[in-house]
């Protein structure tokens, strides 16, 4: 009699496909392919271009036009219509907070946010309000509020995106391949060494400096920091990409790369 065959679970390695990701199919992997990502080792390496500053939560009160903010409210009303000029697609939501202002807020080809969000919700929004028969905020990303934001209230990272990938699409990848690999939120050089450790065999624990600077995708995460004080992408990239070519930290060595006096 045949002993049945086991099959082994195992956390995906940065060499594997990112097809072996949740929620990667065919048609996103060839998207991904247009990026130059074709492994997990590919998607960490994808460094943001930039970051956006949304880490401040503001009152609905004291909401200014023109100003990049994210609001805190609770959904009041939210429906979704027809435009008669075109007939584009409107979601439309209003907004309340403890101020006693309400804020509206439209999103415009998304019909299907009224069937994700309901009357009720507590949502960020992040972006840029106008005045427009009142205080209206248009296109803002948006997410249920929770105790891990990943597209508002906070320093929000900006990748190159391809038709049919955004960088909302990509941040929740990314930052699932970090939690898997143990290395999100670590607070100094954790979790920027963390990542190194994972994409070269170290032979040697990474050091333990508290000068280290922040990992690219979630520098808020790891230090307070400010977009003044965050480096270059490319001089992250640089770093980092330097830490996955050597097998090891020099045993005499009291600099290493990846860190800084700041």
């Amino acid at each position: 009699m045949t002993a049945p065959r086991l099959h082994v679970v195992r956390d995906p390695s940065v060499d594997d496909p990112v097809a072996v990701l949740p929620g990667v199919s065919d048609k996103t992997e060839a998207k991904l392919a247009r990026l130059g990502i074709a492994t997990i080792r590919d998607l960490l390496l994808f460094f943001p271009r930039r970051y956006e500053d949304f880490s401040s939560v503001t009152p609905i009160a004291f909401v200014r036009p023109g100003v990049k903010t994210t609001v805190r409210g609770r959904i009041y009303d939210i429906g979704a219509r027809q435009t008669k000029y075109k007939r584009m697609a409107l979601t439309e939501a209003v907004l309340g907070d403890d101020s006693g202002t309400t804020l509206r807020v439209v999103w415009f080809n998304q019909p299907w946010l009224v069937k994700s969000l309901q009357k009720g919700d507590e949502i960020f929004v992040a972006g840029e309000a106008d005045l427009n028969g009142g205080l209206v905020m248009k296109n803002p990303d948006h997410e249920k509020v929770s105790l891990r934001p990943q597209h508002a209230a906070r320093l929000v990272p900006i990748y190159r995106e391809t038709e049919g990938l955004t960088s909302k699409w990509l941040r929740p990848k990314i930052q699932a391949v970090l939690r898997l690999a143990e290395i999100q939120a670590r607070g100094y050089v954790g979790c920027y060494a963390g990542v190194a450790k994972l994409l070269a065999p170290w032979r040697e624990p990474p050091p333990t400096r508290g000068d280290a600077t922040p990992i690219d995708h979630a520098p808020i995460a790891c230090v307070p920091v400010n977009p003044a004080s965050l480096y270059r992408s490319a001089t992250l990239s640089a770093s980092l990409r330097s830490l996955t070519i050597s097998s090891e930290w020099p045993r005499d060595s009291t600099s290493h790369p990846g860190t800084s006096s700041m």
